[in-house]
Formats: C-alpha cells, structure tokens, sequence
C-alpha cells in the first residue's frame, strides 16, 4: 500500500464520472463545490470546508459546479493497481 495526496482540479460544469479507487480516498474541498455521489449513499452539496471519505472500491462521482472547484485528495491504494476504474452507480 502507499498514500498519495494529490490536488485535483476540476473545470466549471464538468462530470467527474463515476469510478472506483484500489483503497480508500479521503477529500477535501478547497475552493468551488458540486454534487458528490457515492453508491449506497444520498447525493450531497459539496462546498469550500467539507470533507468526504469513501471505501475502498466503492463507486463514486463529482458534478462540479459553475465554478473551477479544487479538491485535495489522500488516497491509501494498493501501488500495483491504476489508482482509478470506471465504474457504474
């Protein structure tokens, strides 16, 4: 296993499908905010201060909002894996 922190930058308006993580994914919203969408889970409103966590291989999303919306992302993931799958909800 190794943890990664990554920013990720997502444009105004764009679809961060739906995919999977080999690990668990801890989120912070920097700037911007959408709706974010886990499986097993209600649709929440994401803004600047929240904070979200999702299991390993649990499908999620991210529809951004009108804004460029910044999140800083922890993942603790398998290394022999691709970090990210589709996946449907």
């Amino acid at each position: 296993m190794v943890t990664l922190q990554v920013q990720v930058d997502i444009d105004p308006g764009y679809l961060v499908a739906p995919h999977t993580h080999p690990g668990a994914e801890f989120g912070y919203i920097l700037d911007g905010g959408g709706t974010f969408g886990m499986k097993g889970a209600a649709d929440r409103a994401v803004k600047p201060g929240d904070a979200f966590s999702v299991p390993p291989a649990t499908p999620h999303y991210l529809q951004n909002g009108a804004a460029k919306t910044r999140v800083l992302s922890v993942y603790v993931v398998d290394k022999n894996k691709p970090l990210a799958s589709p996946a449907t909800m």
